[in-house]
């Protein structure tokens, strides 16, 4: 491996696999190997470890010429993020993703200030990774982007916000314990390249979220 392929697969924790995740990479990568006569090719960058494991199983059901061109679409994207860090161009592929969030109160009437917000990757097999932990600005919103600069790899993740600290703050009255403490919102980014905006709308009884831009 390159010291390039080495790095981005460390990004993703694959030097940091379970017995179970060791296992199951060790299989597919055989099969595949046994069907196709080549290694696997993946952009890592685009993806969690979850999501290269669906990869696999999923491309191992290729024919041959249709897993070619898998494979050479994937070398592209991998060069072109490689380039993307050395130089510009105004024909570059689109490269980059997004996910921001903000907490709005609905009981106040304003955006929800020093939430504390802890973003979570989730693995099936493996342990969940912390992405992100900081707090709600004035504006309700985090001073930057949970991701950007890169891709939104591919997976599931679970945003956490605190708002019974919050509510109890402000002085709102709440029963012990509060009905809602740390609001869990999961859900999923299938491109890597798309902006998602999650945010919470909430009061001390009740909450919803939407998928922006």
């Amino acid at each position: 491996l390159t010291a390039d392929s080495t790095n981005e697969q460390a990004s993703v924790g694959l030097d940091r696999l379970s017995e179970s995740e060791f296992a199951r990479f060790h299989k597919l990568n055989d099969a595949y190997k046994a069907k196709f006569g080549i290694p696997f090719i993946v952009c890592v960058r685009r993806h969690t470890k979850d999501s290269i494991l669906n990869a696999f199983e999923r491309r191992l059901a290729h024919g041959t010429a249709d897993e070619f061109d898998t494979a050479i679409d994937e070398i592209i994207r991998i060069g072109a993020l490689r380039l993307d860090q050395r130089v510009t161009a105004p024909d570059q592929l689109p490269l980059n993703g997004r996910l921001s969030t903000h907490v709005l109160d609905t009981h106040g009437g304003q955006p929800a200030v020093d939430v504390p917000i802890v973003l979570w990757e989730l693995s099936a097999a493996g342990e969940n990774r912390l992405i992100w932990r900081g707090v709600s600005n004035k504006d309700g919103r985090t001073d930057a982007p949970l991701i950007a600069g890169r891709p939104v790899p591919i997976g599931t993740y679970e945003l956490h916000f605190s708002v019974g600290g919050y509510f109890t703050g402000r002085g709102v009255p709440l029963s012990d314990p509060p009905f809602l403490d740390v609001v869990p919102i999961r859900f999923s980014v299938a491109n890597p390249e798309g902006h998602y905006h999650v945010p919470l709308v909430v009061s001390p009884w009740s909450y919803s979220t939407y998928r922006g831009s």
